[in-house]
Order: structure tokens, then C-alpha cells, then sequence
């Protein structure tokens, strides 16, 4: 299984660097029944799977135990006089994120957000 996608932060790259870093574990957490006798179960097992990563990825964001971590991937200003409007607080910033998952027997697409 693959996956690849395209995180888009809104008011910095915080929270795109931390979906990336997370989203893929948190989809193997979901199972998936390979074997599943029709294509149409395991699509739905795959719509579920990465519907829920992004809820969890929102939860974890949300419950502000990994605040350290997001403010960490906040990107230094080039000029150590001024800093980036778009790097400021950790905690106003998000993103949207179009994904593609490629297994065996599927190629599926999900987007989260209103890219």
C-alpha cells in the first residue's frame, strides 16, 4: 500500500507538516480486509480508513498535546529581523489535503478541506 498526497497549509505549514508526519500512521491503523470477496467492502473499508485518519489527525490536533510539536514546524525566518506574518502563532493555522492510496486492488482519492 501507498500513499501519496498534497497538504496545502492556510496560515503557515505547520499543521501540513504535522498531517504529513502523522496521516500514514494513523491509517495503517485502520484494517483493511484484503480479502474482502467484493471490490465494493473494500472500498468502503478504505473510505472509512481515511475518513477516520483525517478525524484523528483533527482530534490530535485539537487536543492540544502535540501544540509543542506543531509550533516546532513553524519555518524560521530568511530575515532574523522580520518575522513571516505567515509564521506566527502555531495554534491559527490548518490545512487542506487531497490524498491518493494505491493498493493492490485499489486506487482511491479523498480530500479533506476546501482544496
Amino acid at each position: 500500500t501507498a500513499l501519496f498526497g498534497v497538504l496545502d497549509g492556510h496560515g503557515g505549514a505547520q499543521v501540513a507538516r504535522f498531517s504529513s508526519d502523522h496521516l500514514p500512521e494513523e491509517l495503517r491503523k485502520f484494517p483493511l480486509d484484503t480479502g474482502a470477496a467484493s471490490i465494493h467492502k473494500q472500498n468502503e473499508q478504505m473510505e472509512n480508513a481515511l475518513r477516520g485518519a483525517f478525524h484523528k489527525i483533527d482530534d490530535l490536533l485539537r487536543s492540544g498535546h502535540f501544540a509543542a510539536e506543531v509550533s516546532s514546524l513553524t519555518n524560521q525566518p530568511r530575515d532574523r529581523i522580520a518575522q513571516s506574518p505567515r509564521n506566527g502563532d502555531a495554534t491559527m493555522v490548518g490545512c487542506t489535503a487531497c490524498v491518493c492510496c494505491v493498493t493492490s486492488t485499489q486506487i482511491v482519492t479523498a480530500n479533506a478541506g476546501d482544496s
